[in-house]
């Protein structure tokens, strides 16, 4: 009787605890699509494959791993978006998407603040600075922006909420309309929408760099391609 009663403790309190510290702390159970297509050792990881099948049966990723011979096939991956972005609603063609790096990286891995991330030059893995959307978003055609991001991670993400918030003051002062996608969706649902963008801006990372290629592909533009 008590190892029965002990079974169902766990089942109600210790596991959902278990599962939330990895969901928060570990990367076992993130989506990563940039590097399940760009990335040649976690593509060939076959624990990624048969989780990915599992966990994320209907993805991009699981999708791209059943067609796909090797990493980095683009031309696969370009056939999966044009089929799938058939339906999707896309921005407007004066619009210009940015796509942001947040959440995580934001307030768990930096320990810069928000005003220092955006003024000065920190050179920071992912997060850009003004002097990086000054220099990029100069086509007269662009009169409305759209940011989009997605957190990575549960919980409050004060600094991200931060720095949109500052970085679309710095947009609107400028004479745009800027409206936010953040944290709304899926990264496949936002990987769609933002590969289907007439104007792009990317952010850093793989997930980025593999937009910026596919909105290339669509004959639109991309506004940095470094």
């Amino acid at each position: 009787m008590n190892y029965i009663l002990l079974l169902i403790v766990s089942i109600i309190f210790i596991i959902p605890i278990i599962y939330l510290y990895l969901l928060h702390y570990s990367d076992v159970f993130k989506y990563r699509l940039g590097d399940a297509i760009l990335y040649d050792k976690y593509y060939h990881n076959n624990i990624n494959k048969r989780w990915y099948s599992i966990w994320f049966r209907n993805s991009i990723a699981t999708e791209y791993w059943n067609k796909s011979k090797t990493h980095n096939d683009l031309e696969t991956l370009y056939d999966i978006i044009q089929k799938r972005s058939k339906n999707i609603t896309k921005a407007e063609e004066d619009t210009l998407i940015i796509h942001l790096r947040l959440g995580d990286v934001m307030d768990y891995l930096t320990k810069d603040n928000v005003d220092d991330l955006l003024n000065k030059d920190l050179n920071n893995r992912y997060i850009n600075n003004y002097k990086y959307f000054d220099k990029y978003i100069n086509n007269e055609n662009i009169k409305k922006i759209t940011l989009v991001s997605g957190y990575h991670a549960p919980g409050k993400m004060e600094k991200s909420e931060e720095y949109v918030k500052k970085l679309k003051i710095f947009l609107e002062n400028k004479g745009y309309q800027v409206n936010s996608r953040i944290n709304k969706y899926s990264a496949d649902e936002d990987f769609l929408y933002m590969c289907t963008s007439k104007y792009f801006l990317k952010s850093e990372g793989l997930y980025s760099q593999l937009i910026n290629e596919m909105v290339k592909r669509n004959g639109n533009q991309t506004l940095c391609n470094q």
